[in-house]
């Protein structure tokens, strides 16, 4: 391992956060919102990379909301859906995000975000959150007009290191995106916070850890500075 790329929803930021602000909003139904926000959000990202009609994740992300609303029969107005959907600018980091950075930059090992948000999305979090000083760069899918697991998006983390994908570690917390690194090429660590069960799509993640901090272990055991 020579970098890690690190995915950003659902891996540093929890997208269930938004669950808090749904609640106030829709009573009774913050839960189901955010599950099915969540679920329409990334099936509609996959329709329309294999559709080849790409919309901004900023934009994929407010309609899925709108649908799910609709699915849960909750009427919602435009100014509705756009304070919810603004969630996503101030999504909260997972406990342990900021102490992971941290050793990893203390170790030298060069990180980046790579992610399906545009930057319209990612900058406000890393800003607020105050872990923009740990990054080096944020890789978008928006750059390639295409969504993960399309190679085109991790040949971006290829492109800036300029080393092979077999050196460059993804960590991401969906299971399908260490799934999708693998078949590009990548080494890939699941962190499967919540003890899913393995898909069976005939490749694995090269490592599965519990929270972020397995990432760091790695690296340690197999970091390469050449």
């Amino acid at each position: 391992m020579r970098a890690v790329a690190f995915d950003a929803y659902g891996t540093l930021f929890d997208v269930f956060s938004v669950q808090a602000r749904a609640e106030e909003m829709f009573p009774g139904s913050g839960a189901a919102i955010a599950q099915g926000w969540r679920t329409r959000q990334i099936d509609y990202t996959r329709l329309r990379s294999m559709a080849g009609r790409y919309e901004p994740f900023s934009v994929v992300t407010e309609q899925a909301l709108q649908a799910t609303l609709a699915d849960l029969d909750l009427s919602a107005s435009p100014v509705d859906i756009k304070q919810l959907a603004h969630e996503y600018q101030s999504l909260t980091p997972y406990p342990e995000v900021r102490e992971v950075l941290e050793a990893l930059s203390a170790m030298g090992i060069p990180e980046v975000i790579l992610t399906n948000g545009d930057r319209d999305l990612i900058t406000p979090l890393l800003e607020d959150s105050g872990l923009d000083e740990f990054i080096d760069a944020v890789l978008s899918a928006d750059h390639v007009r295409a969504f993960k697991v399309d190679p085109r998006v991790y040949q971006l983390a290829v492109d800036h290191f300029d080393i092979p994908p077999s050196e460059i570690l993804l960590a991401s917390a969906n299971q399908w995106d260490a799934i999708g690194a693998r078949w590009f090429g990548c080494s890939s660590a699941w962190v499967n916070r919540n003890g899913n069960a393995p898909e069976e799509l005939g490749v694995e993640p090269s490592y599965v850890v519990n929270d972020l901090r397995g990432v760091v272990d790695l690296v340690r055991a197999n970091f390469d500075p050449q």
